[in-house]
């Protein structure tokens, strides 16, 4: 606005009076008058010709605004006040296409997609290793009764009808020997046989073994008669089979 206005008032030529020994007037008035010779407001706008004061020649702050004509004013105003907003232009032709940018960070994952067909079988690979043998599995249900077998050879004799027969037989002192049997039922054969003293007497047992009808003790008996129980068990034995014959 400053220098708006000093160009402005280079072109006017009021408010110059204290300027009045520059521009157009003569050498010889130059030399003759200065600026102490001027008494203030003597030179008026009228002294002073046209284009006689140029920017130059002015000072800053040295013409105020009183000192301007209407007419210049009205000039400064419309200089300086903004004229209302021009229509958009046409839009300018297309640059040329720039360098491509960086490629930028992968995206997420995609939703997983249909399953294809199911592709041609390949070919048989290799046997693989054998595993670890497996637990036992459950027994299963039993099988139908199969047909009967041949008939085995004979068996060894049977043993039945078991019996255990006790009794009590006197044993008499003195030293003496004495022989104390037990029998078998009829039928059947002594398996083994034992003893026991029935009394705190001293008894010796010279022998006790089978007999071919029951169980047989013999004591020695040095002191006082006592006695003992005898026992022996007894069982039916069948006879073996017979040999076969050649």
């Amino acid at each position: 606005m400053k220098s708006l206005r000093n160009n402005r008032i280079a072109a006017v030529a009021a408010g110059s009076a204290v300027l009045i020994g520059l521009g157009s007037v003569s050498a010889t008035a130059g030399s003759l008058i200065g600026s102490a010779d001027i008494r203030d407001g003597g030179v008026h706008k009228t002294d002073v010709g046209r284009n006689a004061v140029g920017a130059s020649e002015l000072v800053n702050g040295s013409v105020n605004q009183k000192e301007l004509s209407a007419a210049v004013l009205d000039m400064l105003n419309r200089a300086a006040t903004p004229g209302p907003k021009g229509d958009i232009g046409a839009a300018g032709p297309a640059g040329a296409k720039g360098d491509a940018g960086a490629a930028g960070p992968a995206g997420p994952a995609g939703p997983v997609g249909a399953v294809g067909p199911a592709g041609a079988n390949g070919l048989p690979g290799a046997p693989g290793a054998d595993g670890d043998q497996g637990p036992e599995g459950p027994q299963g249900p039993e099988g139908p009764q199969g047909e009967a077998g041949q008939a085995g050879l004979p068996g060894e004799p049977g043993i039945a009808n078991y019996v255990t027969k006790r009794v009590t037989r006197a044993l008499v002192g003195g030293g003496t020997n004495t022989e104390a049997v037990v029998f078998c039922p009829e039928g059947t054969s002594p398996l083994s046989g034992g003893y026991s003293i029935n009394s705190s007497a001293v008894a010796q047992v010279i022998r006790s073994s089978p007999t071919p009808k029951g169980w047989s003790v013999a004591f020695e008996v040095p002191d006082a008669d006592t006695s003992a129980q005898l026992w022996v068990v007894c069982a039916t034995v069948s006879a073996p089979p017979a040999p076969p014959a050649v």
